[in-house]
């Protein structure tokens, strides 16, 4: 009796065993998925001394959460709580964030840094549920590429400095040495004057050189609603230097930009300049560009190894007759099931799976066509393609045999025709039609079964 009993229970630790190493696989833990194996291959000798008439000679080694997690149970918990605190930290971060564009009237930008926070908090409290299960494993911090709106600011030019860079002059004699002069009107009615260098065959060479233009600091602010005048001269040693052409430019687009580049024409037929205006920010609008960085960000939790059971309390709340109405739950349904018919705890169908992995592309193809993030939807694709991996692998290695698939397939159809029931009876035609399909791919894959 009592070699029976033992017998039984290593029996149960490796299959046990044997789930866990399909699971480790699952989600590419190779090194624990390694020192499990040797943990299912010990307990494998032990079933073959019993089936021999021998009593097993090696020590009974049974599977530990640390066996899953790779870490003591302590290293878990202070690991989730290192997660939770950035996740808030992050929250914290996105709302501060969002509150700043709310003061520019930046709506849009409001709106991704409200998500960003109530996705953070959500992940925090994820986390904080998930402390509770010596079976779950802490997700890692990975980093990706983002999108980032930050001030356009030109770092190298000094405040209250206007720079003027030259570049191409056409229409203009090669044979001819050419300079421009400018002139700028202050508030103060002062006048700032300054001139190139003398160029000869300007239209193959151009100026390539720059003006600094140091305003005053009481007026520089309205510098965007003054004007600017250029004047080209042909220049000469001996007599005097040759007017050739005049242009005046508004300088009102630094106003909205801190670099501003234009051709000044002087004339229809005549000759045109290429000008770069520069100050270190735009006077009245803040310009934004955007830049790539990387972000650091936690991952999304892996479906745990074994779920707690939860405890439902001895004397439940009195509820009224509305609220008992809204929750009437005859299977006691789990709520994930509700909120999202195709959770993963209900696609056990290799068809089903694999209708839901194409459905799942076509969404986050259209998710991201739209500028979206499918972030949710490539969790969900993972969690389809590791659960249709271990079937696979179940079913081909033996684990799983067809007539045990095939009650899994019959006791999925049942749970899905009252299922079925409670969506009809709550009126909710989207998710009774999922189900419903679903019944139809698995009721057809059962045929071919047989």
């Amino acid at each position: 009796m009592q070699t029976n009993f033992r017998y039984r229970k290593h029996y149960e630790v490796f299959e046990e065993l044997k789930e866990a190493f399909n699971y480790l696989k699952g989600i590419g833990a190779r090194e624990r998925c390694e020192k499990v194996l040797q943990k299912t291959e010990k307990v494998h000798r032990n079933i073959e001394e019993f089936k021999s008439g021998n009593q097993p000679s090696e020590e009974f080694l049974p599977l530990t959460p640390e066996d899953i997690t790779g870490m003591s149970e302590a290293q878990r918990k202070q690991s989730i709580a290192k997660l939770q605190k950035f996740c808030l930290q992050k929250a914290a971060e996105a709302k501060e964030k969002a509150l700043e564009a709310l003061k520019t009237k930046d709506t849009d930008s409001a709106k991704v840094f409200k998500k960003e926070m109530l996705d953070c908090e959500k992940q925090a409290k994820q986390l904080e549920e998930s402390m509770q299960n010596p079976w779950q494993i802490p997700p890692k911090v990975g980093v990706k590429s983002a999108l980032r709106a930050v001030p356009a600011i030109n770092e190298e030019v000094p405040e209250g400095v206007l720079e003027v860079y030259f570049g191409k002059c056409e229409g203009l004699k090669d044979s001819e040495q050419y300079f421009v002069e400018y002139s700028l009107t202050g508030a103060s009615d002062k006048v700032y004057k300054g001139r190139t260098t003398a160029v000869k065959k300007l239209n193959q060479k151009g100026f390539k050189e720059f003006l600094r233009v140091q305003l005053d600091p009481k007026t520089y602010s309205s510098l965007y609603r003054r004007r600017m005048n250029f004047e080209v001269f042909e220049s000469h040693t001996i007599r005097s230097n040759k007017s050739k052409a005049k242009a005046t430019i508004k300088l009102e687009q630094l106003g909205n930009t801190c670099s501003y580049q234009l051709t000044v024409p002087f004339s229809r037929k005549g000759p045109n300049l290429e000008l770069v205006l520069k100050v270190r920010k735009a006077f009245v609008k803040n310009e934004v560009k955007q830049v790539t960085e990387n972000v650091e960000y936690v991952e999304s939790l892996v479906p745990a190894f074994k779920e707690l059971e939860k405890q439902q309390s001895k004397q439940p709340e009195k509820k009224s007759k509305e609220d008992s109405k809204e929750e009437f739950n005859p299977r006691n349904f789990s709520k994930q099931e509700l909120e999202d018919p195709n959770c993963i705890e209900n696609l056990n169908s290799y068809e089903v799976l694999e209708a839901q992995i194409e459905n799942l592309k076509q969404a986050i193809i259209a998710c991201r066509s739209n500028g979206k993030d499918p972030g949710s939807l490539l969790n969900k694709q993972r969690e389809v393609m590791k659960k249709m991996s271990i079937i696979e692998t179940q079913t081909e290695n033996g684990m799983i045999t067809p007539e045990q698939y095939k009650e899994v397939l019959n006791n999925q159809i049942q749970h899905d025709v009252e299922l079925a029931k409670y969506f009809k009876q709550q009126k909710q035609q989207a998710k009774l039609q999922v189900v419903v399909n679903r019944v139809k791919t698995m009721k057809k894959e059962l045929a071919e079964l047989s």
